[in-house]
């Protein structure tokens, strides 16, 4: 396999057939050899659902990864966001990592890891933990490998066998994602949807106003925002005049030199989520129509502010 083309997705809704057919199969074939055919028929019946992946691919607490190797679906990695019982902080509890046994040995598994890792460096997550079965030591020495130690263990029912994990943390160190990372990032789709929050648009307009002329930033918000939408949410949902209105308003408030951190304390309005700081500007009727989706319509409670 050495030199097959290797890249990542985070997959729509409309894949969940296909990889929970996947995902069968590699459960099926990591552990049928140390389990009854009863147990993992209880398994499988309970938790390789299509609607379960169906779920899990419209959560924005979850993080899932498929890694295609030549355009074959070769493995794939599901986090999900929760809050850590001892610093107070969030951390990425890994739920399942999976590499098809075709392409064991061949650094797939570390690559799918490092594109994990990014995603919990773009949601800011400093820590990532998982559970591994006791009796897996090809797993238990690969997560060492990545960084990972024993930090206790869980019991783990497996149908009606009750079965000892062992529970493995890594602790990541600050490597944030600078402004110029964040939007290749995010306009190669490679920014996972349950990074691409509110403050993630505004940083989005705000970072290409640093380097682009104010019309050359808005065409790449607008054509960007669309082919995320597409091609990570399966979405349509693009609102031509909600993207409009909140450029102008970063645009407004723009300061050449000054770096985001400072940005975002400056113009703190700008980053509320309740109201929206368009919501000064439109009526909630405006912003619902049809029209308004669908092209730039103008204010209709007050201007919007002029730009330089």
């Amino acid at each position: 396999m050495t030199g097959a083309n290797c890249n990542f997705e985070f997959p729509s809704p409309q894949i969940a057939p296909a990889l929970t057919e996947f995902a069968h199969r590699c459960f099926v074939d990591t552990y049928a050899h140390q389990n009854t055919a009863d147990n993992i028929a209880a398994y499988v019946a309970e938790h390789f659902r299509t609607t379960v992946f169906a779920d899990l691919l419209r959560s924005r607490a979850h993080v899932v990864i498929t890694m295609y190797v030549n355009n074959e679906l070769a493995g794939y990695a599901i986090g999900q966001r929760v809050a850590a019982a001892s610093n107070g902080g969030d951390e990425l509890d890994i739920e399942r990592f999976y590499i098809d046994k075709r392409y064991h040995g061949g650094g797939y598994a570390a690559r799918l890891m490092a594109a994990l890792d990014r995603s919990a460096a773009a949601l800011g997550i400093g820590r990532m933990r998982l559970g591994v079965y006791s009796d897996n030591p090809r797993a238990i020495a690969f997560y060492r490998q990545q960084g990972f130690e024993i930090v206790g263990e869980q019991t783990f029912m497996f149908g009606s066998e009750a079965q000892r994990d062992w529970v493995m943390a890594k602790q990541r160190y600050s490597d944030d994602f600078s402004d110029a990372e964040f939007v290749d990032a995010f306009l190669r789709a490679d920014w996972p949807p349950a990074a691409w929050t509110h403050t993630a648009h505004v940083r989005l307009a705000w970072a290409l106003l640093g380097t682009n002329s104010p019309e050359d930033a808005i065409e790449t918000v607008r054509s960007g925002i669309r082919r995320y939408n597409a091609r990570v949410l399966d979405s349509d949902g693009y609102h031509e005049t909600m993207t409009r209105a909140f450029f102008r308003l970063v645009e407004a408030e723009f300061q050449s030199g000054e770096d985001f951190a400072a940005f975002q304390a400056r113009a703190s309005d700008l980053f509320s989520r309740s109201p929206l700081a368009v919501e000064r500007y439109y009526s909630p009727a405006l912003l619902a129509s049809d029209l308004a989706k669908r092209q730039f319509v103008e204010p209709d409670c007050q201007p919007l502010p002029a730009v330089h």
